[in-house]
């Protein structure tokens, strides 16, 4: 019967303890020598108590690197977060600017349009009175009238009423507002000049001018053809000011009193946005629905910013 090799070494082991009784040391070393050479091999060294807490010891440590490693990783990371984060509300701010200042230089060239037309006609309306003149002057004179009484004198200390010197010859009704210019409600080119005026002051940002100024014109020229224009101009002095609700009202009110004018579907945008910045948003997604059901054919600068509005709302 063939012994296993386990056994083998062991009863090996065996022997040397009893030769080491009877036997120097050096001839049991000898003896355990030989039983090498035959091909025997001794048995592993077992791990004793010290050297189990020094592997521990260094797995913590490294676990301690690793650990001091990730944490550096998330703080680099949070780092590089938080100035993305910063940039981009940068960015978003430049963008409302620009996009303010882009929507008052279409007005702008819409108002240059609109003045231009204004002055074509007026063009036409004078070469019209002027070939009714020229027709007039060729016609055969009219006989001569009966002479009429002449007129009773006035009543003392009262006089007739004459044109102001600031009229141009028309009569009219001054404003006396120390508040407002000396302007003659009627007279199409003080209007232009009064609307210029407070239109300017808006493109400067001098908001509080301009509101002063669109309502001194819009209070002596309310039946003038830019009377539209000025009413939507007035409520931006609001909205550009964060007076959200002074600018809803004043832009309800300009499309309620021009709802098929050509301000009719920026006034409901803004209307949105003012209403929106309210938090009344159920209100503000109305108006949008509005906008998009009466003036499908409005400007693509007006649909676009319609759309971000109906976006940024999250209006079904």
């Amino acid at each position: 019967m063939r012994l296993s090799s386990s056994f083998r070494v062991t009863l090996s082991a065996l022997l040397v303890s009893s030769v080491c009784f009877a036997l120097p040391c050096s001839a049991a070393q000898n003896f355990n020598r030989d039983m090498i050479e035959e091909g025997e091999a001794p048995p592993p060294p077992v791990a004793t108590s010290q050297t189990a807490p020094a592997a521990a010891g260094l797995q913590a440590t490294d676990l301690q690197l690793r650990m001091n490693a990730l944490e550096n990783l998330v703080r680099g990371m949070t780092g590089q977060m938080e100035k993305l984060t910063f940039q981009v509300n940068q960015l978003a701010q430049v963008q409302q600017k620009i996009a303010a200042d882009n929507d008052i230089r279409f007005k702008d060239l819409e108002q240059k349009v609109t003045t231009h037309e204004a002055n074509m006609k007026g063009l036409v309306a004078a070469q019209q009175n002027l070939a009714a003149q020229q027709q007039a002057a060729a016609a055969p004179p009219a006989p001569a009238p009966t002479p009429a009484a002449a007129p009773e004198p006035a009543e003392s200390g009262k006089t007739l009423d004459a044109p102001s010197p600031k009229s141009n010859g028309t009569l009219g009704t001054i404003s006396k507002n120390k508040d407002e210019p000396n302007v003659v409600k009627g007279d199409d080119s003080t209007a232009q000049a009064q609307y210029d005026e407070a239109f300017n002051a808006l493109r400067q940002a001098k908001y509080d001018e301009a509101e002063k100024a669109f309502s001194v014109f819009l209070k002596n020229h309310p039946k003038h053809h830019l009377t539209e224009n000025a009413k939507y101009w007035l409520a931006e002095t609001f909205y550009v000011r964060g007076k959200f609700q002074e600018a809803a009202v004043s832009f309800a009110e300009a499309y309620q009193e021009f709802p098929k004018g050509a301000k009719a579907p920026d006034n409901l945008l803004k209307l949105s946005m003012s209403l929106g910045s309210l938090n009344r948003k159920a209100d503000a997604c109305t108006t949008l629905g509005e906008l998009f059901k009466k003036f499908p054919t409005a400007t693509a600068v007006t649909k676009n910013r319609a759309e971000q509005q109906k976006k940024t709302l999250g209006c079904s």
